[in-house]
């Protein structure tokens, strides 16, 4: 089975952002205006929006959190199953986790034209991209036919 991540652009969605990265890799985004505190307790950290919604995180459970991440319009990136794909604005590298070891993974840019290749070594890739043309890229997880 192929999973497919598609990078999407919304231009009237760029600004500023807090991004929670667990070790997860599956983030949770917050526009700053939308903020109404970050609470650092001993164990946890705490993200509360003004519409009254929480999310919390133990410190070992956190990779790393942007505060005022800026977009560039890349803001979604699904896959189904427990796969996750980040960071959602790639500049050099693309991490894939929950992949089985030897899946394929491939990168195209919105032509078709492949821009990088892999395969997962273990549940976790970091896949190098750089010399990926600017733009929207289609990753693709999996049975590639």
């Amino acid at each position: 089975m192929a999973v497919g991540s598609v990078f999407t652009m919304r231009a009237e969605e760029r600004g500023e952002y807090i991004v929670v990265i667990p070790q997860s890799g599956e983030q949770y985004t917050v526009k700053m205006a939308d903020v109404d505190r970050i609470t650092l307790g001993e164990q946890e950290v705490v993200v509360s929006t003004n519409s009254g919604q929480t999310k919390s995180y133990g410190y070992g459970d956190v990779d790393r959190i942007l505060i005022g991440a800026k977009t560039d319009g890349i803001l979604d990136i699904t896959a189904g199953g427990n796969i996750a794909v980040w960071p959602k604005l790639v500049t050099s590298t693309l991490h894939i986790a929950g992949a089985e070891a030897g899946t394929p993974v491939k990168v195209f840019d919105v032509s078709g034209k492949p821009v990088a290749e892999s395969k997962t070594t273990s549940d976790t890739l970091e896949l190098n991209i750089e010399n990926a043309p600017a733009g929207i890229c289609i990753v693709c997880i999996g049975k590639i036919t």
